[in-house]
């Protein structure tokens, strides 16, 4: 999913592991931190039951701003200090390991945004992929139609 369709160039980022803590992995440099400024966008996926139906996915989002100085020394509950790998930043805590959230890492640059998508090792949107879910929704609207 597209967080950000901005001009710049996208950041490169994935979820894994830095020092063996769970971590947003960037291509970003401390040299690259200290000129812009970032958003991170962190996407909150909860299953909620439902009393007749089957239960429903609801999506929040929060976004966190980053500027330069803040990199060092993040004061939310949702970010750490970054540790560097392999010459990179990361940003490092263990909600990088939840499978319930998502994040994508924004790069702003004079009033400009890059572009990026969300990572997420959520997979609770797979089962609304199946041809089960598609007949169910097309039901629900009162069938497929071949236009």
């Amino acid at each position: 999913m597209v967080i950000s369709d901005g001009p710049l160039p996208p950041i490169n980022y994935q979820l894994g592991e830095a020092d063996g803590q769970p971590a947003l992995l960037t291509d970003l440099t401390p040299k690259d931190v200290r000129e812009d400024e970032y958003l991170l966008y962190v996407l909150k996926q909860r299953v909620l039951p439902q009393q007749l139906a089957e239960e429903m996915a609801q999506l929040s989002i929060h976004v966190e701003n980053i500027t330069p100085d803040q990199f060092v020394t993040v004061p939310s509950t949702l970010l750490t200090p970054y540790k560097s790998k392999d010459g990179c930043l990361a940003l490092v805590g263990d909600h990088f390991a939840d499978p319930m959230l998502g994040f994508g890492l924004v790069r702003i640059k004079d009033g400009h945004a890059s572009h990026q998508r969300v990572v997420t090792n959520c997979i609770y949107y797979e089962r609304y992929t199946t041809e089960e879910a598609l007949q169910a929704a097309a039901k629900s609207y009162g069938g497929l139609t071949h236009r």
